[in-house]
């Protein structure tokens, strides 16, 4: 495990007013909730309620988890192994609740969780982890997938209607579209970041925290890496705060 700040952390800028003694208790408290929703979706897994909750749980822990290491500066690696447990739980999540409800999960169902879902495909792709997206974008595929799930490679549609893009991921639609231009759309996505993301349930968590909170996970514009990578863009391309600069020029 890369310790905190270690060499390659340096290209990741943070909340000046947060030390690393905060990035160490953010890890324990977000790796302690992420390894307690696992359990907690292998203890329930022979209940259809319960379970279906649980894996639920593990696999949102995961991607918090995931975006909190990330801003501590660990290795690619190491969340590489949080992203792909995560995405086991994403999908088991995906066929329990569809078996549950006789229903897929839907994209639509609200725009925190399309946002999450993408940022979990966003952080699979980031980290290099080809079978890890492949199941995602496979769970993705039948909960009618929008335009952006749809040009990252989940296109064979099975029944039901397409979901409407969420509008603050449009730019990131336009910049899938061979004929635009994608850096000119992903730098209006990223200069207005922090509006089209004002929503999200973790925005603003920095500018409201007090001391002793420990409820910043960190600002990173994730959902860009598959986008970009998809296209060709390449870190010199972008400019911003809140690009993952590490995932987006990992190879």
């Amino acid at each position: 495990m890369t310790p905190l700040f270690a060499t390659r952390s340096r290209r990741r800028p943070r909340a000046p007013q947060l030390d690393g003694r905060y990035w160490s208790e953010a890890l324990h408290i977000t790796r302690s909730n992420r390894d307690g929703r696992t359990q907690a979706a292998d203890r329930f897994s022979d209940d259809p309620v319960r379970g279906t909750r649980a894996a639920r749980d593990a696999w949102r822990a995961g991607v918090t988890h995931a975006t909190v290491q990330y801003s501590a500066g660990l290795d690619i690696d190491d969340i590489a192994d949080t992203v792909i447990v995560a995405g086991v739980h994403f999908v088991d999540w995906t066929a329990r609740a569809t078996h549950l409800q006789g229903a897929h999960p839907r994209l639509d169902d609200g725009i925190d969780y399309s946002f999450d879902v993408l940022r979990l495909v966003a952080l699979a792709v980031g980290c290099g982890v080809g079978d890890a997206t492949d199941r995602i974008l496979g769970a993705v595929v039948v909960q009618g997938a929008d335009g952006v799930f749809s040009r990252l490679g989940a296109s064979q549609l099975r029944g039901g209607t397409v979901a409407t893009t969420p509008r603050p991921a449009r730019e990131l639609l336009s910049s899938l579209d061979p004929a635009d231009d994608p850096i000119a759309h992903l730098q209006t996505h990223l200069d207005e970041w922090p509006i089209r993301l004002k929503a999200m349930p973790w925005m603003g968590a920095l500018e409201r925290s007090q001391p002793g909170d420990v409820d910043f996970i960190g600002y990173w514009a994730f959902e860009i890496v598959g986008v970009a990578r998809a296209r060709g863009v390449h870190v010199p391309d972008l400019r911003g705060d809140v690009v993952p600069v590490d995932i987006l020029s990992s190879e």
